[in-house]
């Protein structure tokens, strides 16, 4: 059978209590780096190729490209679909997402395979709506970690973040957490940056995390520059550079307030820059 497991994504620990069946999991490697040990603060219960006809009441977001998300019996269902399986995935969890039951099938490969139940999307999808419940949010951006601290440099879709994670790549003393997807979350009175195990296209991803010391939101641009961000401006830069739960008016609530106050700690400024590696000496010499 596909054995218990835990997983530890900003200092969240996440426990998968699997079905009696022979089998196994179809993980990828980037949660090798997340396994963890000890008690689960949250525990989910999977189960395989018995996805259940669930009764839904309201649907709640369309993603319009492979998922959606229902209200059912004062539940949340997250239904994933593919070209060639409908559903894929389904995760039905209780409203404070603390716990809950993923229902998932066999790969299209290999049936003694199944998939991995927090695989993109649904993975990222629950901690989505898990973080949005008051524990922090994931940024699309690229998370690195030099002399100890932590640098967010966020971006849209083609702004730089996996050329930016490249360049630090191959500075000596910096990490690349991650080159697409990192979560910011405030701990023991302080903002920390955590690697998560949804990377991008540079397959970068640790599970090591930093006190936050800056953000950037990247821009190509003919030389390094760098503008100094209101926390107003920063603020409404970084929600169109987040995973935020937009489909839940308590969740939206509170990632506003969670990035009023991240702003307000943490200096923000748009960060203009020629993709080699002046860029990251740029950065270091600021």
């Amino acid at each position: 059978m596909p054995e218990a497991c835990k997983f530890n994504i900003g200092d969240i620990s996440i426990g998968l209590i699997p079905d009696m069946l022979e089998g196994f999991f179809d993980t990828p490697g980037s949660f090798d780096n997340f396994r963890a040990q000890g008690p689960a603060d949250i525990t989910l219960n999977i189960h395989f190729d018995q996805v259940p006809d669930v009764p839904v009441e309201e649907m709640i977001f369309d993603s319009g490209s492979g998922w959606r998300q229902y209200c059912s019996q004062a539940r949340f269902v997250l239904w994933v679909r593919s070209s060639q399986r409908d559903p894929r995935l389904v995760g039905v969890f209780s409203k404070d997402f603390h716990s809950g039951d993923i229902f998932v099938g066999a790969s299209e490969i290999d049936p003694g395979r199944f998939i991995f139940p927090l695989s993109y999307p649904l993975g990222e999808l629950y901690m989505t709506n898990l973080l949005g419940t008051g524990f922090g949010v994931i940024f699309h951006s690229c998370g690195v970690i030099y002399q100890g601290f932590g640098l967010l440099f966020a971006g849209i879709g083609g702004a730089g973040k996996s050329t930016t994670a490249h360049l630090w790549q191959h500075q000596s003393g910096a990490r690349v957490i991650n080159d697409d997807r990192v979560m910011i979350r405030k701990t023991g009175g302080q903002f920390r940056m955590y690697g998560t195990p949804w990377h991008g296209l540079g397959g970068m991803s640790l599970a090591e995390d930093a006190p936050l010391k800056r953000i950037f939101i990247l821009k190509h641009a003919n030389s390094n520059q760098v503008l100094p961000l209101s926390p107003s401006q920063a603020v409404s830069a970084l929600l169109a550079r987040s995973f935020s739960p937009f489909w839940s008016t308590q969740g939206l609530n509170f990632t506003l307030q969670f990035l009023a106050d991240l702003c307000q700690e943490v200096p923000c400024a748009e960060l203009g820059f020629i993709p080699d590696n002046s860029a990251v000496d740029f950065v270091c010499n600021l």
